[in-house]
């Protein structure tokens, strides 16, 4: 009995053996790549490898990944490789001591199919992952950008998080992102501290959609405690640009969450320059109310002590309740240049524009959807190139 099960064990043995050596050749490499492949295909994305490499299940790479969308590709992998840990993916772990690559190269965001998620996530795990090269196109940022990056991410099985990401640029212009997270499950908030710095002209700048900006430092942190999240995020410029602000979101037992939010600055040479007639000089914001998530084919319920937002040429307040029995939410906005100008206002289309203008309203439920009534006085207003005259 004792030698049959020693002769079953060493045959296993060998048959896993030759199955490990036939994965490390050519067509061994091609059949893991064909399976990778076709397990990314359901989330929209066609995957190419090319010249796959390593020693599966232990290590795997390719000389270089082709990622694609419904319009093309989007993406490119040179140089990647992984390791794994065999003995955690035994474990129903998906677990890598390593991920690595010599360079990608983003050239556009993709264009993903909508799609909502659902049940647990594998548990997963990179000790370490790092990115020699990340090449930005200008389609993403509106200049062409390179950074390096290194990281490391484990994810629970019930959603939680935890990992760190520092980000360098190297295509010689000074820049740095450090950022820690962390969550305990799925449905827990962030916990996230983040520094961020550029030289003008910087990625940040770019994704603001601005052609040019100043050089910046940013710092952005929130707690948990619980379910109550507090934070804080400062900006300051080389130039005029500053911004500091604090925020609370504090769910209260079986009531609504509270939200309290702070914050003042100027951030006029960061703001697109669309928007830079509404947005520019100092900026003010002070809101303070309860939220009630909306319940199953309902509307949510909200309580505004103050609400403010206050800029160099517009004044906002929005005052009152709101829900599925009552409602006296009020709205009330005036916006113009202290020297009569014409004032921008990109949200109503391209060329809108007025001396003046000022709205006041109310917020009232309809069935299941929300009904705004408004009443609005403007002078000298252009839209789709009508303008309509200053009344006497």
């Amino acid at each position: 009995m004792i030698r049959r099960l020693i002769y079953l064990v060493l045959i296993v043995l060998v048959v896993v053996g030759v199955a490990l050596v036939a994965l490390a050749t050519p067509p061994g490499r091609s059949l893991v790549s064909g399976i990778i492949a076709r397990a990314a295909s359901g989330s929209g994305i066609a995957v190419s490898i090319d010249d796959p490499n390593g020693w599966p299940p232990f290590s795997f790479g390719a000389q270089k990944i082709v990622l694609s969308d419904s319009e093309g590709p989007f993406a490119e992998i040179d140089g990647a490789a992984v390791g794994v840990k065999v003995f955690a993916l035994l474990g129903g772990k998906l677990a890598f001591s390593s991920i690595r690559a010599d360079r990608i190269a983003l050239s556009r965001q993709p264009r993903l199919p909508g799609g909502g998620g659902g049940g647990a996530a594998l548990p997963f795990a990179a000790d370490s992952v790092t990115v020699a090269r990340i090449d930005l196109g200008t389609e993403v940022i509106g200049r062409p950008a390179a950074l390096s990056l290194e990281g490391s991410l484990v994810a629970g099985r019930s959603g939680s998080l935890n990992g760190q990401v520092n980000a360098m640029r190297v295509d010689g212009v000074d820049g740095s992102l450090a950022a820690s997270f962390a969550r305990a499950n799925g449905n827990a908030p962030f916990a996230i501290d983040l520094t961020a710095s550029e030289d003008a002209d910087g990625i940040l700048v770019g994704l603001l959609g601005q052609s040019a900006g100043p050089a910046y430092s940013l710092a952005a942190k929130t707690n948990v405690q619980g379910d109550t999240v507090t934070g804080t995020v400062t900006l300051q410029s080389r130039g005029a640009a500053h911004f500091a602000g604090d925020f609370t979101w504090a769910p209260q037992s079986g009531g609504p969450v509270r939200v309290v939010a702070k914050a003042d600055g100027d951030l006029a040479e960061l703001v697109p320059s669309a928007y830079a007639d509404l947005l520019s000089g100092p900026i003010a914001l002070d809101l303070d109310a309860d939220w009630t998530p909306p319940p199953p084919d309902g509307l949510p319920a909200v309580a505004v002590r103050q609400g403010r937002l206050s800029t160099a040429n517009v004044q906002a307040v929005l005052s009152g309740s709101l829900s599925a029995a009552s409602a006296n939410l009020t709205l009330k906005a005036s916006a113009g240049k202290a020297d009569g100008g014409t004032l921008a206002l990109p949200f109503m289309g391209e060329g809108a524009a007025a001396d003046s203008l000022s709205l006041s309203g109310e917020v009232m439920p309809r069935g299941d959807v929300l009904r705004l009534d408004l009443i609005g006085r403007a002078t000298n207003f252009t839209i789709g190139g009508n303008t309509l005259p200053a009344p006497d």
